[in-house]
C-alpha cells in the first residue's frame, strides 16, 4: 500500500420488532391566510445599475458601442466596464425592434458585433433569448457565437411564461437539435 492507511468497519444489525401504528398529525389551530399564488414581476431589471439619463436609447446605444470599439483596440480602456454596464442598461430599456435595428447596422463589423453579442445576453429579459434565437435561425450568428451567447442568456433571464415558451421552441427546433452543444444549452435553459 506504499504507506497509505487502510480501514475496515463492520456493523451488526438485529431485527427487533415491527410496529403498525399510524402517525397522527399535530392538532393545532391554523390561521387561514389565503392561497399561495406566485406573481411574476414586470418591472424593468436594474441589476447592474448606473444612474444615467436615458433620452433616446437607440442613439445612446450606438454612441456607447462606438466608444467601446474606438477605445478598446489594443487594450481594455479604463472606462470599458462602466460603459458596458451602461450599454446593458440601455439595451434593457430598448425594444426588440431597436435592438434588431442596431444589429442590422453593425452585424457586418466584427468589433461591434462582438460587443453586441456580449451585451445582449446580459440584458436578462426574454427579448435577449428571442433576439438570439431569431438571429441564429436566420443564419446571422455562427454556431459558436450562438452557443456562447445562449449559454449566458438562458442563465441570466428570469423564468416567466414568455421565457419558458421561448426555451421550449428552442429545445424542439430541428436546427438546434442537429447541434449537440446548442441542444444541451437549450435543454439546460429549459
Amino acid at each position: 500500500m506504499a504507506g497509505a492507511a487502510q480501514m475496515e468497519a463492520r456493523q451488526v444489525l438485529t431485527f427487533v420488532e415491527i410496529q403498525n401504528i399510524a402517525v397522527h398529525p399535530i392538532q393545532a389551530d391554523y390561521i387561514a391566510r389565503g392561497s399561495l399564488a406566485y406573481e411574476f414581476a414586470t418591472e424593468l431589471l436594474q441589476t447592474p445599475i448606473q444612474l444615467m439619463r436615458i433620452s433616446n436609447a437607440e442613439t445612446q446605444i450606438v454612441e456607447i458601442l462606438e466608444h467601446l470599439v474606438a477605445n478598446n483596440v489594443a487594450a481594455v480602456h479604463e472606462d470599458a466596464p462602466l460603459k458596458f454596464v451602461e450599454l446593458v442598461q440601455l439595451l434593457r430599456v430598448a425594444s426588440f425592434e431597436s435592438i434588431e435595428a442596431i444589429w442590422a447596422q453593425f452585424k457586418a463589423k466584427p468589433a461591434f458585433r462582438r460587443w453586441i453579442l456580449d451585451a445582449v445576453p446580459a440584458i436578462g429579459t426574454p427579448v435577449a433569448v428571442r433576439f438570439l434565437k431569431e438571429k441564429f435561425l436566420a443564419g446571422e450568428v455562427t454556431e459558436a457565437e450562438a452557443a456562447e451567447a445562449l449559454l449566458a442568456a438562458v442563465q441570466l433571464v428570469r423564468a416567466d411564461l414568455e421565457t419558458i415558451q421561448l426555451a421550449a421552441t428552442l429545445v424542439f427546433h430541428p436546427r438546434i437539435q442537429e447541434i449537440p452543444a446548442l441542444r444541451e444549452i437549450a435543454m439546460l435553459g429549459y
